[in-house]
């Protein structure tokens, strides 16, 4: 018993009939149509959209390619003028640095020669000063002392003194003297000599008709003393002085 057939139906298969177009619009899976759920990544479906998106018009074609000229020339220009630019900025802010340190060098080369001269200076000083120190260190030692020798030469001018005593006193002013000498005292010069204020002080004056002995040393009333090069007391003496 044959079955029979529904009117509009067919068992042969049918054809495609949709056009490549049609087909490469069509989705390929299910699941690129599905709707993004729970807040899903809107940048994420908008990117998939502009990438599937069909082509825009020729004017936004030919707009969007100028943009692009646009910026390679743009580009090419900035490489090609760039490093012009920077070497002339970079010579002149070289030649300025330059200028600068050869000045400041000068400066700091004068400075230093000026604290060079300075420095020797005070060391020249110093070392002057510690040399007159070392040599003149005994000199008012021997000024304190000089009124025990003018006692001990006092002592030996006294008359009627024992013999014995005289020749202790004498031996001790000796040894005394040959001390001081070796220290670098010695005695003003008076004899035989014109009065020098810078050696004797006067305290006494007698007058003369004679011009020969005007300024002559006539006595010594107290001996003076240089220590070394410096005087260390003036001698008192009396003075022959023409009228």
């Amino acid at each position: 018993m044959k079955s029979k057939k529904t009117k509009g139906q067919t068992n042969l298969p049918q054809k495609d009939t949709a056009s490549p177009n049609q087909r490469e619009q069509e989705p390929s899976s299910p699941e690129v149509l599905r709707p993004i759920e729970n807040g899903g990544d809107r940048d994420h479906r908008s990117s998939l959209n502009e990438t599937s998106a069909p082509s825009d018009s020729p004017n936004e074609k030919l707009e969007a390619e100028e943009k692009i000229s646009q910026k390679k020339f743009t580009g090419s220009k900035h490489k090609k003028n760039g490093p012009d630019a920077v070497a002339t900025v970079t010579t002149e802010q070289l030649a300025t640095t330059i200028e600068n340190l050869r000045s400041e060098n000068s400066e700091l080369l004068e400075r230093f020669q000026r604290t060079q001269a300075d420095f020797e200076n005070v060391r020249k000083r110093l070392a002057k000063e510690k040399s007159a120190l070392l040599q003149y260190a005994a000199m008012e030692t021997i000024e304190s002392l000089l009124p025990i020798v003018d006692d001990f030469e006092r002592a030996l001018e006294t008359p009627d003194i024992d013999p014995q005593l005289h020749q202790g006193l004498e031996m001790i002013h000796e040894r005394i003297a040959e001390v001081f000498k070796r220290a670098g005292l010695k005695e003003v010069p008076v004899k035989n000599t014109k009065f020098n204020p810078h050696l004797h002080h006067a305290v006494d004056k007698a007058p003369t008709e004679n011009d020969e002995h005007d300024q002559d040393i006539l006595e010594v009333f107290q001996k003076g003393y240089l220590f070394k090069d410096r005087l260390l007391r003036a001698a008192l003496v009396k003075v022959a002085v023409k009228d």
